[in-house]
């Protein structure tokens, strides 16, 4: 339908506009939008009439504005709407933002029906012309945010040490702390007797006994673990140094985060095209006799019909496709970025043996291009299998809620504990699958192997070593959780500074400018310590291939020289024995398929800049290149 009286052309009536009658049902009324240019509005009365009379239509009519539409029924003629509220746009959509009191019982009720959000999109937009008005603000603070991270991890260089000590402190003191004050009330409630159970003091006393035991065992983990502590606080400090120093890596989630949501845009598009598509079916909504504006009497109808876009069993099996096709999309995409990240940290830890290394120029195109170049299809394997568990969840929940349809099967109840079930068990199953990817990436940026070779070489380094990755990624996890925390309660302070104590924001209020600023600092953080984690969890899977396949000999370890005293490791009385050179611009998957011991870095042909003590291709008693092998003495 369109509105009549108006020249404009069609493109600009891009609004529609839904009329509210007493008597149609609300759900029939998203039936009856009209095609209008801009969003009517009401009259500046207030309309308090008995709608059970049978001529407030005709009272209303010449004071009241009116729509009429194009749409003729038969020899009805033209369809006649009142517009009985204001509204103002939306997505496109003419949403009623007016107070409905003193409309008549019925007809407030009927607009009430067909918009819930009248108070809610009246709250919004007074909240967004606050937000307007404190653009200022919330742009020096989202800027505030991006230097906060990049000084607070620069930072973390050297007091990560202190922080997390601080926070193994806190929650020993926590736990003896809470057993000492549950003690002391279980005298207190004991003495007191104020409560009717006369044996509480005793759950407050065992629950005391609790806490004393958990702080206990935390104590004796911490023992336990200690030397895994203090390499998870080097890995730490060592992520902190790859992020200053590559800090161009910040690019990778900002672009990628713009992949997804051009993901997510042509998803959105393909499912509308696919529930738009399909043939046009008649439907015939019943009207009031009053809404028809005949010219004849004879000739009043009392229905309307309009044309609704009919079911069709394969666009339901396309949308499924559609939908599987974005989850493994948004998978592939985490993978790629999550390779790109993990490896510039390869590059950095097999730069060279012990403290002087870096990474080679443009390490994030490289890495890039090599994740483009290489691996591919191993991003796409594992992307592959996160989705299908996704996909098939995405599943139970869909049939979770076709469920909640039925109210006379005595099955229902054992059918959805099944379904929750299973969902459960995916879910850890998923989370899992993530954690074994994420090693599996890394496999492949130290090796170069493919998806099956990797994870299981990762799943096997994960378990030789579980109790050191998991301490580490505890301790990333509390040092990412305590940054983010830190760094938006300092931002949003700031705000709070700038909206009250300065005339940046004239006229505004401070409450919802805030939980922006604390939003857009929340999000800004996340991206950056989100690098900052990926970092950590490579270095610690660099750091235990390391161990692995290095004995300190004829075999260097690359770990700095804090993880090497750590360790008690040595690479015998020269630290540079057996070093390469310093980092060059050479390719290396090309070269390094070549060669028999693949698992060591130090065989790749430019991996890193390095070249090969002896390489082990070079058959017996062969010279080798000295272009290829520059570090080699040749006779």
């Amino acid at each position: 339908m369109s509105q009549t009286g108006s020249r404009e052309p069609w493109k600009k009536r891009d609004k529609i506009w839904y009329p509210v009658v007493p008597d149609i049902d609300v759900l029939d009324v998203k039936h009856l939008g009209f095609c209008v240019s801009e969003c009517p509005q009401g009259p500046n009365f207030k309309i308090d009439l008995q709608l059970q009379s049978s001529t407030w239509y005709d009272d209303l009519k010449s004071t009241v504005p009116a729509i009429t539409s194009y749409a003729v029924n038969g020899s009805a003629g033209r369809v006649t709407w009142l517009v009985l509220y204001n509204s103002t746009e939306f997505l496109h959509r003419c949403l009623p933002v007016d107070d409905v009191e003193g409309l008549g019982e019925k007809l407030a009720e009927s607009i009430t029906d067909f918009g819930p959000v009248i108070d809610v999109t009246d709250w919004l937009f007074g909240e967004f012309a606050q937000v307007a008005s404190a653009w200022k603000v919330i742009l020096i603070c989202g800027g505030c945010a991006f230097l906060v991270s990049f000084i607070w991890i620069f930072l973390l260089r050297w007091f990560v040490k202190p922080v997390v000590y601080l926070m193994l402190i806190l929650v020993l003191a926590v736990l003896v702390g809470g057993g000492v004050w549950l003690w002391l009330y279980s005298i207190e409630v004991k003495d007191e007797k104020a409560l009717d159970q006369p044996n509480w003091h005793i759950g407050f006393k065992a629950a005391a006994i609790v806490c004393w035991v958990l702080a206990l065992l935390y104590l004796l983990l911490l023992i336990f673990l200690w030397k895994s502590i203090r390499i998870g606080i080097n890995l730490i400090k060592c992520a902190a140094k790859v992020l200053t120093e590559v800090y161009t890596l910040i690019v990778v989630p900002l672009v990628f985060f713009l992949l997804v949501a051009g993901l997510a845009a042509l998803t959105l598009a393909v499912g509308a095209y696919l529930q738009s598509s399909g043939d046009l079916e008649v439907e015939t909504i019943n009207l009031p006799d009053f809404i028809i504006d005949t010219q004849k009497a004879e000739d009043k109808a009392n229905s309307i019909q309009t044309q609704i876009v009919e079911d069709d069993r394969a666009k339901d099996w396309l949308t499924l496709y559609d939908i599987f096709a974005f989850l493994w999309g948004l998978a592939f995409l985490n993978s790629l970025a999550y390779m790109i990240i993990s490896f510039v940290a390869v590059f950095w830890y097999f730069s060279a043996v012990g403290d002087s290394k870096s990474t080679p120029p443009g390490a994030v195109l490289k890495a890039t291009w090599w994740s483009f170049r290489y691996h591919l299809g191993t991003l796409a394997t594992g992307a592959l299998i996160i989705a299908i568990i996704q996909f098939i969840r995405f599943l139970l929940h869909r049939l979770e809620k076709q469920l909640q349809k039925v109210h006379d099967n005595p099955a229902k109840c054992a059918i959805k504990c099944c379904i929750c079930y299973v969902d459960c068990c995916l879910a850890c199953f998923e989370r899992v699958i993530n954690i074994v990817n994420r090693i599996a990436f890394v496999v492949t940026a130290i090796e170069g192997k493919g998806f099956c070779r990797s994870a299981v070489r990762g799943f096997r380094l994960l378990i030789d070593n579980i109790g050191r990755i998991a301490t580490v990624s505890v301790l990333s996890d509390w040092i990412v959780w305590f940054s983010k925390l830190l760094i938006t309660a300092g931002v949003v302070f700031l705000g709070w500074v700038l909206i009250t104590k300065t005339s940046l924001a004239d006229e505004a209020d401070a409450v919802f400018p805030l939980v922006v600023i604390g939003v857009v600092t929340y999000i800004i953080a996340s991206i950056i310590l989100h690098v900052f984690g990926t970092i950590v969890d490579t270095l610690v899977i660099c750091f235990c291939r390391d161990v692995e396949m290095n004995n300190g000999h004829d075999k260097p370890y690359y770990m700095t020289s804090a993880l090497k005293r750590v360790m008690n490791l040595t690479n015998g009385p020269d630290e540079s024995h057996n070093a390469p050179p310093a980092v060059g611009d050479h390719a290396v998957h090309k070269e390094y398929d070549n060669h028999d011991d693949r698992g060591d870095p130090r065989y790749w042909n430019g991996a890193f800049g390095g070249q090969p003590n002896t390489p082990a291709n070079t058959p017996p008693n062969a010279t080798p290149d000295p272009g290829l092998y520059p570090a080699l003495p040749h006779n």
